[in-house]
């Protein structure tokens, strides 16, 4: 009993939108020009160079292979906003380093980690990091995973909503209005590429989509 209480006590719960990322074709392109790699560097630095703030506890910002994922803790000032400039500014940073498919998602949800699990272990040097956890493993995590996948059965099906290289909007971050109110008020330059889609109405082989209460999401993109 007495473990078990001890280990309540280093978990920890945070609600916080979630960004999540994918360049994709990358490991094709790699085998006809190595040089993907460099631009990919190049495009991990802008990232991590963007304007987006870390300043409340556990927001991250990571880059790692062709990913971006982030975690913006919902006690952000804007968390909101901050989430949305980031999607912008990703995008950007893909086009400028000649990345023109990917795929992203921003979902809204209750992380929950283990602060034993918080792991950095370096060498000699302090850049030479040797062991690191991140923790990625959250429900509105797996809804960011889960829309790659289905995006990507339903273009094989031909019926993709939306082809033109996307990121898709959570209502729960924020709804199509408030895209659209973003995009004509406070000047924000991308594109809403269409109206909020329900995914519960696009099933893939009889099989529904696994979270029925977060379908909602709407696309945005920047001109290529």
């Amino acid at each position: 009993m007495k473990a078990g209480g001890e280990k309540a006590k280093t978990l920890q719960e945070m609600e916080a939108f979630i960004f999540y990322f994918d360049v994709l074709g990358t490991r094709d392109e790699y085998l006809s020009d190595a040089s993907v790699l460099t631009r990919l560097r190049d495009f991990q630095r802008s990232v991590r160079q963007s304007k987006f703030p870390v300043g409340c506890d556990w927001s991250t910002l990571i880059t790692l292979y062709d990913n971006v994922w982030a975690r913006i803790n919902t006690a952000e000032t804007i968390a909101d906003v901050i989430a949305l400039e980031l999607a912008i500014d990703v995008m950007k940073c893909a086009k400028d380093n000649g990345f023109h498919e990917y795929f992203g998602a921003c979902t809204k949800g209750v992380h929950t980690f283990d602060i034993i699990d918080k792991t950095l272990v370096g060498g000699s040097d302090p850049c030479d990091i040797r062991i690191q956890h991140i923790d990625s493993l959250s429900e509105p995590h797996m809804r960011g995973v889960f829309l790659e996948e289905w995006q990507r059965k339903l273009h094989k099906a031909g019926s993709d909503p939306v082809t033109t290289p996307c990121i898709w909007i959570s209502e729960e971050v924020a709804d199509y209005a408030t895209l659209m109110g973003y995009k004509r008020w406070q000047g924000f330059d991308f594109s809403v590429l269409r109206s909020t889609l329900d995914f519960n109405e696009y099933p893939i082989d009889g099989r529904p989509w696994p979270f029925p209460e977060h379908s909602r999401f709407t696309a945005i993109g920047i001109d290529a």
